[in-house]
């Protein structure tokens, strides 16, 4: 039976394998002592502790990265920067997180994924960056395994990558946002009114947002004819041509 424990877990993706902490946990007081031993070195290995406590927290903290995955919602932020910044978190729950931090393209959380690359731990930093370009578009090199002096370097490079690009992608990100949310019922008052406060830089976000059909693309129209002043039909090529005429204007 413990041959084939060992099979199904492995037969499993390795970022799923932390959801069986409870049946692994119900093996620690278990008469065969292989299997208790086996038990021990999986909870060590997934959830960084054999101890009841721990074990609950983690399975919480799991539970709670899984339904902001799910549920894609950004109020939820906090518990995914909770974990991320933990350094003692597992590195499966860390991955979990930067899973859903990916899915999410949460860019707001960058800042804390850079902090974890000044870890003493080389799988930390290793998984942290394999995320982080994921969602950053276009970071300078940076090598987790890299020596102590050129690591360093590396990450300066890294940060004031960020501090200089940053702001631009997280607001084209919050943006594109905003936009999907112009179709959601009961969201698309706050996506109004954030999308007026972005002003010019959201229109031609708001122009794609045209080639959709239904209520999203008339709040995008009405957004648009807002913004620009300009009275043309909801059509993404007439929007494009105007757009295109406005930019060569200001490049004169």
């Amino acid at each position: 039976r413990l041959e084939l424990a060992r099979k199904a877990v492995v037969a499993l993706p390795e970022a799923d394998r932390p959801r069986l902490v409870p049946e692994l946990t119900g093996l620690l007081d278990h008469r065969h002592k292989a299997t208790k031993k086996w038990a021990k070195a999986s909870l060590l290995r997934y959830a960084g502790s054999d101890e009841p406590k721990r074990l609950a927290g983690f399975l919480e903290t799991w539970e709670q990265v899984r339904l902001t995955g799910e549920s894609l919602d950004y109020a939820h932020l906090p518990d995914l920067r909770k974990v991320i910044r933990d350094p003692e978190a597992s590195i499966p729950l860390l991955e979990h997180a930067l899973l859903v931090t990916g899915r999410m393209r949460a860019l707001e959380l960058v800042d804390d994924m850079l902090a974890q690359l000044g870890s003493k731990d080389p799988k930390r930093r290793r998984v942290v960056w394999t995320h982080l370009v994921s969602v950053v578009e276009g970071p300078p090199d940076f090598d987790a395994g890299a020596g102590g002096a050129e690591r360093k370097a590396q990450l300066e490079d890294v940060l004031r990558y960020w501090r200089d690009k940053g702001p631009g992608q997280l607001q084209a990100e919050q943006i594109q946002r905003q936009v999907r949310s112009l179709s959601f019922p009961g969201r698309e008052k706050a996506a109004q009114a954030a999308l007026a406060k972005h002003g010019q830089v959201a229109v031609p976000a708001l122009i794609d947002a045209l080639r959709g059909a239904g209520r999203g693309k008339k709040l995008a129209h009405d957004l648009l004819t807002k913004l620009t002043k300009q009275k043309l039909p909801a059509e993404a090529e007439k929007w494009l041509e105007w757009l295109e005429e406005r930019e060569k204007k200001a490049r004169k």
